[in-house]
Order: structure tokens, then sequence, then C-alpha cells
């Protein structure tokens, strides 16, 4: 498992980065390049990587703790596997392909030097701390293919600012794992097209909001819920600081999460009634 461990490799050479990117590493210590941090193609360095078209996944670990500067996906990369591009730290820019399924947890994590996400309509999945860490991405497009996103997956990015979407129906759709699943939960802006979403009104159709869907969105001052809301998760809009009224029918929203956790902390004037009052039909906070 540990091949190269304590190894004092200074350079990797190879041929074909296709095959590169299908040899299954058992962990970090497996990958000579690891520890060398560069790979040599037909004896020059590459920094800006290029995956072929060829290639349909990138392998756990392949390029893991690399110097590239920049990273291009083939028109036929489904899946990054876990930890790929793992500590890239000069890593810069990312072009995502159209074909991306599956994004494997700490596929990104500390690349620091990124500074946008914009991932394409195919990708469902975006696993555990896949970009924890990135501190310097500003903004990311989350598209409506998206089901997924695991823990931490956007801890960590300290600037992440920007949230954009096409699909607010789509939105409501992912299942985030925890609060820092959610880039929004670093107080930022949920851009939907070019219009930033301040009055929220659910779509119809839609019967739950999904814990931490919104949470830390500090840009939504109301909420409107239509008729057939059955559930609020927990976290849904937590630190919502800016949030001031939330419209709920009375014979919709039957489980509001733990008595009021999903609103917690709201940005109110006054607060004289328990939780459980606060959150009834038409209440204005």
């Amino acid at each position: 498992m540990d091949a190269f461990a304590g190894c004092p490799v200074s350079q990797v050479h190879i041929s074909d980065i296709a095959k590169w990117c299908a040899i299954d590493f058992a962990n970090t210590n497996a990958n000579p390049a690891s520890i060398s941090r560069t790979i040599y193609l037909n004896n020059s360095v590459v920094e800006n990587l290029e995956i072929p078209d060829d290639v349909v996944e990138v392998k756990p670990f392949v390029f893991y703790n690399n110097l590239a500067k920049m990273v291009k996906l083939g028109s036929n990369v489904k899946k990054i596997g876990q930890s790929a591009f793992d500590n890239n730290t000069e890593l810069s820019m990312v072009v995502f392909n159209n074909d991306l399924v599956e994004i494997g947890g700490y596929a990104f994590k500390g690349c620091v030097k990124l500074q946008e996400l914009d991932l394409k309509d195919k990708v469902e999945t975006i696993g555990d701390n896949a970009f924890f860490g990135c501190s310097a991405v500003t903004a990311v497009t989350v598209p409506a293919s998206v089901k997924s996103i695991g823990t931490g997956a956007f801890g960590g990015c300290s600037l992440l600012s920007t949230t954009n979407i096409s699909d607010l129906t789509a939105w409501f759709g992912i299942d985030f794992a925890n609060y820092d699943s959610n880039q929004l939960h670093i107080g930022g802006e949920l851009m939907l097209g070019n219009e930033m979403v301040t009055r929220l009104k659910i779509p119809e159709g839609i019967t739950a909001v999904k814990p931490y869907a919104f949470y830390g969105a500090n840009a939504i001052v109301s909420v409107a819920a239509p008729d057939g809301l059955l559930t609020v998760g927990d976290y849904a809009f937590y630190n919502n600081k800016m949030l001031e009224l939330v419209d709920l029918a009375e014979e919709d929203a039957r489980t509001l999460s733990s008595h009021a956790r999903a609103y917690r902390r709201f940005s109110l004037d006054a607060i004289s009634t328990s939780w459980e009052k606060m959150l009834l039909w038409d209440a204005r906070l």
C-alpha cells in the first residue's frame, strides 16, 4: 500500500497521461509523483494538464500533491476519484467538461489558488470535502443536475461569496450532508440567473425544504411558501440574518424541524414568543 513511503523521489517520467489516469493507487504513498510533486511527460514537466478524451475516470490519488497550474478535463471524463487533485497548491484553473457526473471526496481539497468553479450540467454528486480549503474561490456554479453534496464539500472556502444557479426548483432537491456542504453557509449570495435572490418564493409543487438548503443565505429577507409545503428541515434557514418575514399556510408546514432550528438566529426587531409560536402561519417575525 505504501510502496514509495519515505522514498526521496525527485522525478517521475511517463509517456501516456491516459494510462497514468487509469492506475489504481492504494493511497498517497503508493504514488511516487506525490513526493516529486511533478510529472514529466516525454521529458517535459507538465504544468498545464490536459486529460485526454479517451479517459472516462481520473482514478484516486493520481495527481495528489501535484504542482500543475491548470487542468482541462477530456470530453468523456465522467468521474474524478478521491483526492485525484488534492493539495494541488498551484492549481488556479479547472476546465470542467460537459459529461462529468461525479466529483469524488477530497478531489480538489486544498487547491488554494482556485478562484472559480464552473460545474457543468451533468454533475450529480459532489463528495465529502471535495473543495475543502479552496480559500481563493469566490464563485461557484451549481447545475440543476446536482443531487447530493457531501460533508464539508465547501468548508474553508472563506472567500466564496456567489453561488450561481439556473433552476430554483432543482436547488430544493439537493441533499446537503451538513452546513458546510452548502456554499451559502459563508453568508454568500444566491444568484438565480443574473438576479440575486432576496425575496424567496418557494416554487409550486415543492413539499419540503431540505436541511441546510439556505443555511447562511444572508441576502434573503422574506420567504413565501406555496400551498402543499409539508416539511422544513433542520437548519434550512439557519443564520439568515436579514430574514424578516416567513409566510406559511396554516394547513401546511406540518413538520417544522425540531422547534425552529430551521429558522434560528433571525435578525429581528423583537422576539417575545416561543419558538413554536413564531413558526405559525403568516407569522410576521
